[in-house]
């Protein structure tokens, strides 16, 4: 399709001219001719002249910064290039856009030099995702940004009572949204989801541990990862131990019962009325209980029962 301007401006009669150019959706070399009257000028026809052409160029971008980031998005990108137009400020200029992955960029910022774009990210999968500029629908080869899930590098302490209730901490990368709140992050210990999950910095979450899946979940590596969005790229390791005891005093009293024990050990203070700890002395017929009194993480105290259990 041929494109005009009617209103040039004249700088040298009969030999210089200067126009604005228009528009065009369709990038590359283009014929200018001039029209004078209602005449038209003519090509040059000798093989080694060339007709006179202007090429048209859509957008071109030569960097992203950061060209990494988290797959949650809403952290700002700056795209530098060139012909990344006027934004569409008035009706007459052709609306910028651009796309990350095939979503848009949210508050697009067109410098006036036409070779600067700030945005916001969208949410994207992990990977390589490209980034495209649109002018007037014209769009520009693609960029690559590097997308990178929730990531886990630590989690302290490693290990836990089998009863969960204690806190873990977290840190990796790219672990929480600050910039977006009502963005969720989800920890999970195996398939058990976390509790009471505090996002403190985007490199350190805490969490509630939940209490073990069953007894095959003891003394064995569980994944720890983080989710955002359902994404999340590599994990850290916990391990669920079961209540363990070092020793017992006294380590003798009556068969009536009633001796106060001390027990010392580790995982050994339940949590709450959920998972109470209890105390067996013996094992099947000739076992009695021990009324639990009081406990700690690393010592219990408790009474013995005064008959054996049948």
């Amino acid at each position: 399709a041929s494109m005009s301007e009617e209103n040039p401006k004249i700088i040298e009669p009969h030999t210089h001219l200067q126009c604005l150019l228009p528009s065009t959706v369709n990038p590359g070399a283009t014929t200018v001719t001039v029209s004078v009257n209602g005449v038209v000028s003519k090509l040059p026809t000798k093989r080694e002249d060339h007709p006179a052409t202007f090429n048209y160029q859509p957008p071109i971008i030569s960097s992203l910064t950061p060209d990494t980031g988290a797959t949650y998005g809403d952290w700002l990108i700056t795209i530098t290039g060139e012909h990344f137009g006027r934004g569409g400020k008035t009706s007459e200029e052709l609306s910028t856009t651009v796309s990350v992955g095939g979503t848009p960029c949210r508050d697009i910022k067109v410098f006036p030099d036409e070779r600067k774009i700030t945005c916001t990210t969208p949410n994207t999968v992990p990977g390589k995702t490209k980034v495209v500029v649109e002018v007037g629908g014209v769009p520009s080869e693609a960029a690559i940004l590097h997308s990178k899930g929730p990531a886990v590098d630590l989690v302290s302490p490693s290990f836990g009572p089998s009863y969960g209730g204690n806190t873990l901490i977290v840190s990796g990368t790219h672990l929480a949204d600050l910039n977006n709140p009502n963005v969720e992050v989800e920890v999970f210990i195996g398939d058990q989801a976390c509790t009471d999950v505090v996002t403190k910095s985007e490199t350190h979450v805490e969490c509630s541990a939940p209490s073990a899946h069953n007894e095959k979940s003891l003394n064995k590596d569980l994944d720890v990862s983080v989710k955002i969005l359902g994404v999340s790229t590599k994990v850290g390791v916990y391990q669920y131990q079961p209540p363990q005891v070092d020793n017992v005093l006294p380590r003798k009293g009556p068969v009536r019962g009633g001796t106060q024990l001390t027990i010392v050990g580790n995982h050994l203070a339940g949590r709450g009325e959920q998972f109470p700890p209890t105390v067996r002395l013996g094992k099947g017929e000739s076992s009695t209980t021990c009324e639990v009194i009081a406990s700690k993480e690393k010592s219990l105290h408790c009474i013995t029962n005064d008959r054996i259990i049948t």
